[in-house]
C-alpha cells in the first residue's frame, strides 16, 4: 500500500540510516495526508483475515502509526472477527508493545491476543499474530 501512496505523492523516500550527511538508506514514511489516507482505507476495509507483510521495510517514524491503525481495525464496532498476520523483525513492535493502552480504554472487550512470536524463520524475522474473536460486550 505505500508504494500506492508513493504514487499518489503521499508517501516519499526518506532516510532512515545516516551518519551527518552521509545517507545509507531511505525507506518510505507517509506524509501527513498519506497518514489520513492510511486511515481512511484502514477504516473501509472489512477484511476478516490481513495479513502486513514487511513492517519493517518502511520508515521507523511510521511503525506506531501503522500497528495502531491495524489495531483501531481490529477493535471496530461492527468487525465480528479479524485474524492479523503481521511479518517483522522484532524492533518494529517493540513501541507498540510497550506503549500499548487499548487494553486498558476498553476493558468491556473479550480479547485473545497471541503475543511474544515464537516463529522466528532465517535471519532475524519474527511473527506477530493478533487474534481477536469473542468480541461481544460484557454484561
Amino acid at each position: 500500500m505505500f508504494d500506492d501512496l508513493a504514487r499518489q505523492g503521499l508517501a516519499e523516500l526518506k532516510p532512515d540510516l545516516q551518519e551527518g550527511h552521509r545517507v545509507f538508506n531511505r525507506l518510505l514514511h507517509l506524509k501527513p495526508e498519506g497518514r489520513q489516507e492510511f486511515a481512511r482505507r484502514m477504516q473501509s476495509s472489512r477484511a476478516s483475515f490481513v495479513v502486513a507483510d514487511s513492517l519493517d521495510e518502511i520508515h521507523p517514524d511510521d511503525y506506531l502509526f501503522v500497528l495502531e491503525q491495524l489495531e483501531r481495525i481490529s477493535l471496530a464496532a461492527d468487525q465480528e472477527f479479524i485474524h492479523l498476520v503481521v511479518f517483522g523483525r522484532p524492533f518494529a513492535f517493540r513501541d507498540f508493545w510497550n506503549n500499548r493502552e487499548t487494553a486498558k480504554s476498553q476493558p468491556t472487550l473479550n480479547r485473545f491476543l497471541l503475543n511474544k512470536p515464537e516463529l522466528r524463520t532465517t535471519g532475524d524475522l519474527a511473527l506477530s499474530n493478533w487474534n481477536y474473536s469473542s468480541r461481544t460486550r460484557k454484561r
